[in-house]
């Protein structure tokens, strides 16, 4: 599962791309990108090019998440019409990203398209 991380000239929005499969044998890769580093204010998850998610890997999602500091004000997921969306659907994920006191204070998730 190849991870790329983008970071825009002025600093503001962090892209992290994720393609292939999402899965236990990716954490190494995953906590050396895209945790104990400097968040911006607007990160886009990419992953309209992941095929495969598994347990591990929703739970490396929900505790990126979870890391964030308080200046990051929004979060963005992107997916795309398949097996990755439906999971997260049949999961109903968006209930465990919803901030709550003493965790991250990330103030919106927003996914793209919505996962109603």
């Amino acid at each position: 599962m190849p991870i790329t991380v983008n970071n825009d000239v002025a600093g503001n929005t962090m892209t992290i791309a994720i393609s292939g499969r999402f899965i236990f044998e990716d954490w190494p890769e995953f906590r050396k990108k895209c945790l104990d580093i400097t968040y911006p204010a607007s990160i886009n998850i990419d992953m309209r090019d992941l095929n495969e998610i598994n347990s591990a890997g929703i739970g490396m999602l929900l505790y990126f998440c979870d890391q964030l500091s308080s200046s990051t004000n929004e979060v963005t997921i992107y997916t795309s019409d398949g097996t990755v969306r439906e999971v997260f659907k049949c999961i109903d994920i968006e209930r465990y990203l919803t901030c709550s006191p003493g965790k991250s204070t990330v103030k919106k998730v927003v996914w793209s398209p919505a996962l109603s």
